[in-house]
């Protein structure tokens, strides 16, 4: 029998170094990334909450900016605050390539 993780189809991987994202207007630190999504950190009285769908993510890989919508579908809460998971909506391969190439930047990967 597989375990969660050996189901899982992404894998969260850590970040190296302190990464803002953009939502909107707001700037958020990002504490992990997939190719399906990324996990923000925010403070304890956020107003993020389950299912809400989110806007204008702003994603820059090699001076390209793209903007991705998702959907909040964790909210863990821990000593530092709250990790917000953010499950991209993707409407094209192109999206899904461009943050293929942003999770290879940017993350602490074997």
């Amino acid at each position: 029998m597989k375990t969660t993780s050996e189901k899982r189809k992404s894998v969260r991987q850590s970040i190296l170094e302190p990464t803002h994202i953009v939502i909107g207007e707001d700037t958020y630190q990002l504490a992990n990334v997939s190719s399906q999504g990324i996990g923000i950190q925010v403070a304890s009285g956020h107003s993020f909450y389950l299912g809400q769908r989110v806007v204008s993510i702003k994603i820059e890989t090699d001076d390209v900016a793209r903007f991705f919508d998702g959907t909040i579908t964790h909210l863990t809460h821990q000593q530092s605050g709250v990790v917000c998971g953010i499950r991209f909506i993707f409407n094209d391969i192109e999206a899904y390539n461009h943050m293929a190439r942003y999770v290879k930047e940017r993350c602490a990967c074997d």
